[in-house]
């Protein structure tokens, strides 16, 4: 995740700094514009399958807009493309503890502090 300064940089002057398309999601995402983020972390996705951090990032983007199954089905990918993932392993334990599948949401925290 990009720091105040970092944003700030990449949007004051964009001659200076081109950014990337993950920097976009991102940027996105700070400004709570999250079908935007959605749209460019699934192109992402979809040029990089086996990233974990783009899928992991796609189903962040899912979360906050309440599609919680969507985002299970991407921390889950992340967790397959990268098994020692630990914040992907973390939000899934999010999405078990939201849906109150209490003991699923204890073992993916336990799993991601494993992990980390």
């Amino acid at each position: 995740m990009q720091t105040q300064s970092q944003v700030s940089i990449a949007t004051a002057n964009p001659a200076e700094h081109q950014i990337t398309d993950e920097e976009k999601g991102d940027l996105y995402m700070a400004r709570k514009q999250y079908r935007e983020a959605m749209d460019q972390y699934r192109m992402l996705c979809d040029q990089n399958p086996h990233n974990a951090v783009f899928l992991n990032k796609l189903g962040i983007a899912l979360h906050q807009q309440t599609a919680l199954g969507l985002a299970l089905k991407y921390y889950e990918r992340a967790v397959k493309a990268n098994p020692k993932y630990a914040d992907a392993e973390n939000n899934i334990g999010t999405i078990w503890y939201q849906r109150k599948k209490y003991g699923k949401a204890v073992r993916a925290y336990q799993r991601a502090h494993q992990d980390a």
